[in-house]
């Protein structure tokens, strides 16, 4: 079988199976499992492939119908630039966060300490410490898992001397009080009745602590208001990721906050 009709099979079949990016997705299994670039597939189109090759394409063609996310599959993900593990049991960073860090450089501000609250992977800490050289970064996480994994990502980009991973559910350490240029939190905010509700890739696979806002989707942007101003430096901080059509509600609790 050549490349390219092995590639057109992979197309089809995810299509059937319900996968909406069917043609990318099956272009960068194929090209992960051959180790090409996606667009050397098209260049290497007569190709023929191995009977083991084709197995390994087969079986994570398999995995990705049953809408286990392409991230797990292949073990990474990409994120400002950046190549990040990732696995089951920990949130996948998306391209909307990429948004929450570029927006904070932009500032322009020269933060000395930041704190990524529930830092997942550790995406947020590893992207800041890549622009800000000179910052000590706290991040911190409620499961174990994802600062055992956020302590690999960072050991691997060669920056784990500049974050400090904390495991717990203190959101802010006592004895950063006052002491904080900038806040950062991508934070838990959908409502913990729609959870079930969303694509299977996040209900069926990702870990709901990471999902679950509380009744309201509203919790943590709760608890986050009630302490950031105590934790702040004078000039500091607060920068939060909100889904859009609930932004004025995160305003309103933050206003009440006198944040």
């Amino acid at each position: 079988m050549t490349l390219i009709s092995l590639l057109q099979a992979g197309i089809i079949f995810l299509q059937e199976k319900g996968i909406e990016n069917a043609r990318q997705e099956s272009e960068i299994l194929l090209a992960e499992t051959l180790g090409l670039s996606p667009i050397d597939l098209y260049l290497n189109a007569s190709r023929v492939i191995s009977y083991q090759d084709r197995k390994n394409f087969l079986k994570w063609l398999k995995e990705r119908a049953k809408h286990r996310p392409l991230q797990y599959i292949l073990g990474y993900t990409e994120f400002m630039g950046l190549r990040l593990k990732v696995r089951e049991g920990v949130f996948i960073p998306r391209p909307e966060t990429e948004i929450l860090v570029e927006t904070v450089l932009k500032t322009q501000r020269g933060f000395r300490t930041i704190l990524d609250i529930g830092t997942g992977s550790g995406a947020i800490a590893i992207a800041l410490v890549k622009f800000l050289l000179e910052a000590k970064i706290y991040a911190n996480d409620i499961s174990k898992e994802a600062i055992t994994l956020a302590r690999k990502n960072a050991k691997e980009t060669e920056i784990d001397g500049q974050i400090e991973f904390v495991e717990g559910n203190i959101l802010i350490p006592e004895r950063l009080k006052g002491k904080i240029d900038l806040i950062i939190s991508n934070p838990p905010y959908i409502k913990r009745t729609e959870i079930p509700y969303l694509p299977p890739e996040v209900s069926d696979f990702e870990p709901w602590i990471a999902l679950d806002g509380g009744e309201d989707g509203f919790s943590f942007y709760q608890r986050i208001a009630e302490q950031a101003s105590i934790y702040l430096s004078p000039k500091g901080i607060l920068s939060l990721e909100v889904d859009d059509k609930n932004a004025s509600q995160v305003v309103e609790i933050l206003n009440k906050n006198n944040k």
